[in-house]
């Protein structure tokens, strides 16, 4: 079973939700649990009748750190809206945690929550090729809570304003993404678990990666939080992402910065490539 999980108040995750709830999977109402309205594919009847269920939470998405109490699913998917200063029209993906010490967007400090990197690989690349006119499609580096989830989960949003947020077709295509994305019971056999060092908040070499090439991120660390990096974050990371390789943005960091990423891989075991190495020439 797949999670699908919105907050009551946010537009854009209701917008999502309404999407999911009105295609083809045929979603019946399933109950009240632990106090929140869930749908499920199916006839909408008991805890097995279907292999997707929507979860409303009623607080701030970032603070739902308490789902694992009443579902036991594969994967979990947030449904969210994204906001910004700049409030351009994007798509994003990405998951969750806090590299340092802040916690104003929820989660605990300096923890990092489990991933779903090819779940999320298939997201974003669904929505890279099934575009919205005057939406940008990126990968986020990883920020926010919640952070505890020892159940594999991602972010998927729209953003980034009002006017965005209730759009139908960026609604629609979050919530096709979505499905297309848990929907599929195998991953592509090729595809190689991955973290990110380096870039800025949309990490668009990152992005790129994850679109084009084999890689399949999980936790990434952005160069403006490469400062609370340590060997308990490494960790973090490459446990919580299955991480087969650790990925340099190598034009987005400074070269003492890439040294202290090679010397924590190399602690671990752990290979370290240049992003142009999976570059497809141009």
């Amino acid at each position: 079973m797949k999670a699908i999980v919105y907050w009551k108040d946010d537009p854009a995750g209701c917008n999502i939700a309404d999407k999911i709830r009105n295609n083809k999977s045929e979603f019946g109402e399933g109950g009240v649990v632990g106090g929140m309205p869930t749908w499920r594919n199916g006839d909408g009847k008991g805890e097995n009748c279907g292999d997707i269920v929507i979860v409303e939470v009623p607080n701030e998405i970032v603070r739902a750190d308490y789902l694992e109490k009443f579902f036991s699913p594969e994967v979990f998917v947030f449904a969210s809206k994204h906001r910004s200063a700049a409030g351009k029209p994007c798509l994003t993906v990405h998951h969750c945690g806090n590299w340092g010490e802040e916690t104003k967007v929820g989660g605990n400090p300096r923890e990092l929550s489990e991933t779903a990197p090819f779940f999320a690989k298939k997201a974003l690349a669904h929505l890279a090729n099934n575009r919205v006119d005057g939406f940008e499609v990126a990968m986020e580096c990883t920020h926010h809570g919640p952070t505890n989830y020892k159940t594999p989960m991602f972010f998927a949003e729209v953003g980034s304003s009002e006017r965005e947020w209730g759009n139908e077709k960026a609604g629609e295509a979050v919530a096709e993404a979505i499905i297309a994305s848990i929907s599929e019971t195998k991953n592509n056999e090729n595809w190689v678990s991955a973290i990110g060092f380096g870039g800025g908040h949309y990490c668009p070499s990152f992005s790129k990666l994850e679109i084009e090439s084999q890689l399949a991120f999980g936790h990434i660390c952005p160069n403006y939080t490469i400062n609370s990096l340590d060997e308990k974050m490494f960790e973090q990371a490459k446990n919580k992402s299955k991480a087969k390789l650790a990925v340099l943005d190598w034009k987005g960091l400074k070269s003492e910065e890439r040294k202290k990423v090679v010397d924590l891989a190399s602690s671990f075991g752990v290979e370290v490539k240049k992003d142009k190495e999976f570059r497809r020439a141009d």
